[in-house]
């Protein structure tokens, strides 16, 4: 009989949906009406239990009018200020909006095909 391994599981990062939805003084329910999905999932999704994916950033983001990077929890993700994920938000974010735009797509164009590449994920 083969040893078990044991297989990593990544804890899905939670979208920033809770500093919006007390910006705008919203309920889990109101959130989720607005979102488009269940107020289980917006619990789920600000717990950090829920397994988002791009189409669903871009779908929350759209609803909410904010931009999709809006929604990311960059801090998560940096790991520290000290990071080039964090510094390249930094420079985003005090760029120029065209300059930020251009910026932006060039990022959805790369995680685009990255999805086609890796399809698994």
């Amino acid at each position: 009989m083969a040893p078990k391994t044991k297989q990593h599981k990544f804890r899905p990062l939670p979208l920033r949906l809770l500093p919006i939805r007390a910006e705008r003084n919203l309920s889990q329910t109101e959130m989720a009406e607005i979102v488009g999905v269940t107020q289980p999932v917006i619990g789920r999704i600000e717990r950090g239990d829920y397994n988002w994916n791009q189409d669903f950033l871009q779908n929350a983001a759209q609803s909410l009018g904010v931009a999709p990077i809006e929604l990311l929890p960059i801090m998560e993700m940096a790991g520290s200020s000290n990071s080039t994920l964090f510094r390249l938000y930094e420079l985003l974010q005090q760029a120029p909006e065209h300059e930020r735009q251009r910026a932006l797509a060039s990022l959805e164009a790369l995680l685009e095909f990255s999805s086609r590449s890796n399809p698994q994920s």
